[in-house]
């Protein structure tokens, strides 16, 4: 029988630990992707659960923060998401998709210039984000400017041509010039 060393006794007696470790980041790994599905599904106050517990296991987690801020702004609870939104922005500041979010949230609260505001500083970041693009020209539209929102919307399809979306949106502003 051979004997083992103390090394490789001690690894052995980690090795437990190691799977604990492993199993309790792929079971909030799990819990996200619930929560994401949970969201592509319109089920928004479902995913928000998940969304939390996955938070609780890692309560900076930009991507859970980011989906939870999603999930608010869906059900119309914009200050609740801007709360969340702040605490992704506080850990990523340069994260473009979080600020076009918050600068999203800004407009539905009629609160057109922060929300220019952060949506230029997400395009200053990413001038290329077709959602930033989408999101400033939705902005100055609900303004009335619709010259200047036919600028941004036409960037936008640039970069993503079939987005049925914008090009609704082009289309009114397109309309509202004409009249």
């Amino acid at each position: 029988m051979r004997m083992l060393s103390f090394g490789q006794i001690n690894y052995q007696l980690q090795i437990p630990t190691m799977l604990i470790l492993y199993a309790k980041k792929a079971n909030q790994i799990i819990i996200q992707l619930l929560g994401v599905c949970l969201r592509l599904l319109h089920k928004y106050e479902d995913a928000i659960t998940y969304l939390d517990k996955a938070l609780s296991f890692d309560p900076k987690h930009l991507f859970s923060l980011s989906e939870k801020s999603e999930c608010l702004k869906e059900l119309n609870k914009y200050e609740d998401a801007i709360i969340w939104l702040d605490k992704a922005i506080a850990i990523d500041p340069k994260d473009f998709l979080t600020l076009s979010l918050k600068g999203d949230c800004l407009r539905s609260l009629k609160k057109y210039k922060e929300s220019i505001y952060y949506l230029d500083l997400a395009l200053s970041i990413n001038p290329q984000n077709s959602f930033s693009l989408s999101c400033k020209g939705n902005c100055l539209q609900d303004q009335q400017q619709y010259q200047q929102a036919l600028i941004y919307y036409e960037k936008s399809l640039k970069i993503n041509p079939d987005h049925q979306w914008t090009k609704n949106q082009k289309v009114y502003c397109e309309k509202k010039l004409i009249l």
